[in-house]
């Protein structure tokens, strides 16, 4: 990466993200409810940066701890291709090459955003090889659980800070076993992406060197 885009990266992040969401909303997408998902998935990414910043542990414990909160409107996107079928399960008009395209290039962003705000926040609170491998584990299944209750039963982030009790009473009500088979499948399905977030970004700082 030349110096200057490692230099503003945060930057470029953001507004590579606002830029989408400006061309999303004038564009005439059908998919106009990818405004407010984009635009949740910068909430962890910069909480992530602002916890690296903190001096101290007990600044960034809090921090890292509202990050969780938000974290999984990232990898919730995940669940957005289910909208395709609202332009027809073919890819064949330019219509659907159009909001394909939209809907693809948001997913593959926010959840990007995701895993880069993960591992800053991981490396910020955690040294220890096996104890990283340990959070990434119980991070994606954190993260399964929230996408299941925010895609089957409505609720988000905000839900989870205004009316606990409330929440709380909804997620007992879930079936108990398309719940335990979705987190196990979506859990599964990010430490995957994980996998290969860490090996493309290993990959890139150790031998893209020699190759150049």
């Amino acid at each position: 990466m030349q110096p200057i885009l490692k230099k503003h990266a945060a930057l470029l992040i953001n507004l590579t993200t606002l830029i989408l969401i400006i061309f999303i909303y004038y564009s005439g997408s059908r998919y106009q409810f990818l405004i407010t998902n984009l635009g949740l998935a910068l909430i962890p990414f910069n909480l992530s940066l602002m916890a690296r910043r903190l001096p101290h542990k007990y600044l960034q414990i809090p921090l890292a701890l509202i990050w969780l909160i938000f974290y999984p409107n990232t990898t919730y996107m995940l669940t957005d291709f289910s909208h395709l079928s609202s332009i027809g399960t073919g890819l064949a008009t330019p219509f659907q090459y159009y909001n394909y395209s939209i809907l693809t290039g948001s997913i593959i962003l926010a959840v990007i955003i995701g895993l880069i705000s993960m591992e800053i926040i991981v490396n910020v609170l955690v040294k220890n090889v096996l104890l990283k491998t340990l959070s990434y584990t119980v991070l994606s299944f954190i993260s399964a659980f929230a996408i299941y209750i925010g895609r089957f039963m409505r609720l988000n982030s905000s839900d989870l800070l205004l009316n606990p009790s409330r929440t709380l009473q909804v997620i007992l009500s879930a079936n108990e076993r398309d719940l335990l088979i979705f987190v196990f499948c979506f859990a599964l399905l990010q430490l995957f992406l994980i996998f290969i977030f860490k090996l493309a970004v290993d990959y890139a700082t150790t031998n893209l060197n020699e190759i150049n």
